[in-house]
């Protein structure tokens, strides 16, 4: 690791707001030294954009508390690599590759920025010689915006000013009018500072390790993806389970060193001995067919394995050309002149192998082609627009709904219903419109409904006919909530399950009213959901911020873990 990475906070991160909020930008100066006091070993010395200036953990005590968002002022270079975005020869940073199209490169900016299909999957190289690490793709993932001395923002001298009086004096400000490299040596470390005294000049901001400047008021720098930047530190040894927890694979930490995992699945438990695995190592269980809940990879592996997100009976395309398609069956069933009949047509996903190959059956053809998976594309069989019915087996919708949406129990009252499709999510998830309430469904639990638009106008009519009606005689809720409660202590469950069916709602007058009278009530469980991750879940804003308000808790989860941010994910 050398000084000068430009960093943000990262996953271990419990410092409040040493670096002036998530996205604000710092630079590594000094790199610990074993037998220190102040910075040891696995630790840096990071220089923030606001002055402030402080160590860090990148591995003490098995903790990483940072990201690197620019490794370019630190010299990294890719010198005969085009960025296909932007088309500037030789990638200052970070390279990110697209793995679906044939030599297609970009570089950080504009990888943050979208460029390209943001459903490919891209690996990202930290350096010349480092291997390529895939991520997940882009679309769906959280963005953050990055802040700090880019261009627009106000400075003043900073920590290692050695310049005079060139700002004018000290306090003068300047704006920064351009961030660019310095000679061949390093890119983007140096800021092009106009001042107040009319004077222009470039100041580091990252060269060698050095900053010249702070920041009296921040500038945007763009966004990036998170989760698809390197965790400063990490090394090539056992450092993530991915596990599935909600719609998407999300890498847990563990400890530095792991003796035995156990790997549970539907009706079956494996255990496996593990030791500390080298860079291009992973290990994966398939049973029965089918893609375990957990991956176990070294710190350079993918975080969002892409082979398990078809399912048996999942429609596919293969959509690229021939060359890239023959490319990329190497090593993964091979090329048979024939499969590029199969180009562009629709086919079914009739198994996934135990490597996580995807075996494709066609119509009209007895073959079955195996193919890897970065090669297909999974088409929707819903689109916007469409009507769609609710199953009615409680058991079976409840279980489909696990990691898709997830299960609240005042989704009962949509079972058997009919409904209209108004988003599809990028992992096909569906957002449906029934009676005026809105949830997101595994496609799994509803059934397609061709031609029944005059059905559907008709049932929501009488729908709203019945809501005139019941708005009518409506007398507020919460008197039959209190009256509960008012009974006997056993009664109290009823009043929670209402309460957070109106939370469900968004009816905020009625919770307000109620946790004014009960505030001790505010983390109460239905079904094992409190009123904020059901409200998190349907989008109600103004009542999540209602319930933040009277102290309801972010950390508390339901009984397979989730909390309220993943319900918010999930919805």
């Amino acid at each position: 690791m050398e000084v000068g990475l430009r960093v943000v906070r990262g996953p271990d991160w419990k410092w409040g707001l040493q670096d002036d909020g998530e996205g604000h930008c710092g630079t590594a100066v000094e790199l610990g030294k074993p037998g220190s006091a102040t910075s040891p070993d696995k630790t840096v010395v990071v220089q923030w954009d606001s002055g402030s200036r402080t160590n860090y953990r990148i591995g003490y005590q098995g903790a990483y508390d940072l990201r690197v968002i620019d490794n370019a002022p630190a010299g990294v270079k890719h010198p005969n690599i085009i960025c296909d975005g932007c088309k500037k020869h030789g990638i200052a940073g970070m390279r990110w590759k697209c793995v679906r199209c044939y030599d297609y490169d970009l570089c950080t900016h504009c990888y943050m920025a979208d460029k390209h299909d943001l459903d490919h999957i891209f690996q990202r190289f930290e350096t010349a010689s480092s291997i390529g690490l895939e991520m997940g793709p882009r679309k769906g993932c959280a963005k953050v915006q990055l802040k700090g001395i880019f261009v627009g923002a106000k400075v003043v001298r900073g920590p290692d000013w050695d310049w005079n009086n060139q700002d004018g004096g000290e306090g003068k400000t300047g704006r920064v009018i351009d961030i660019r490299g310095w000679d061949n040596e390093s890119g983007r470390s140096v800021a092009n500072v106009t001042w107040t005294s009319g004077s222009t000049n470039v100041y580091r901001l990252g060269h060698k390790g050095k900053v010249d400047l702070k920041y009296v008021q921040d500038a945007a720098g763009g966004y990036y993806y998170r989760d698809h930047l390197p965790v400063l530190g990490e090394t090539d040894i056992l450092s993530y389970i991915h596990t599935k927890t909600s719609r998407r694979w999300t890498p847990q930490r563990v400890g530095r060193k792991l003796g035995q995992l156990r790997i549970k699945y539907p009706g079956e438990l494996v255990g496996s001995k593990l030791g500390q695995l080298g860079v291009d190592t992973a290990m994966s269980w398939w049973l029965g067919g089918q893609g375990p809940d957990v991956q176990v990879g070294a710190a350079r592996l993918p975080s969002s394995p892409r082979h398990l997100t078809f399912n048996v009976g999942d429609k596919v395309k293969v959509l690229m050309d021939v060359d890239t398609l023959k490319h990329m069956q190497e090593g993964h069933g091979g090329w048979n002149p024939r499969m590029a009949e199969y180009i562009g047509k629709i086919g079914t996903v009739h198994r996934v192998t135990d490597r996580g190959d995807i075996r494709v059956q066609y119509e009209g053809c007895n073959n079955r082609w195996t193919f890897h998976p970065g090669t297909l594309t999974k088409i929707n069989t819903f689109a916007v627009g469409d009507v769609v019915r609710v199953k009615h087996d409680l058991e079976q919708v409840r279980d489909f709904q696990k990691g898709h949406g997830e299960w609240v129990e005042v989704m009962k009252g949509a079972l058997g219903k009919l409904g209209k499709v108004i988003k599809i999510y990028f992992d096909d998830d569906l957002r449906v419109s029934i009676e005026g309430q809105t949830w997101t469904f595994n496609p799994r639990c509803v059934t397609l409904v061709p031609g029944s638009a005059t059905e559907l106008n008709n049932t929501m009519h009488a729908n709203q006919q019945r809501e005139e009606h019941a708005s009518k005689s409506f007398v507020y809720p919460l008197a039959s909530l209190l009256s509960n409660l008012f009974i006997g202590q056993q009664l109290e469950s009823t009043s929670l399950d209402k309460l957070v069916r109106e939370a469900a709602q968004g009816h905020i007058e009625v919770v307000r009213d109620f946790i004014q009278k009960f505030p001790d009530k505010v983390d109460g469980k239905s079904s094992g959901k409190t009123c904020l991750q059901v409200a998190c879940h349907q989008g109600h804003m103004d009542l999540v911020l209602y319930l933040l308000s009277a102290g309801a808790s972010l950390q508390i989860a339901d009984d397979d873990g989730d909390t309220a941010l993943h319900y918010s994910a999930f919805g």
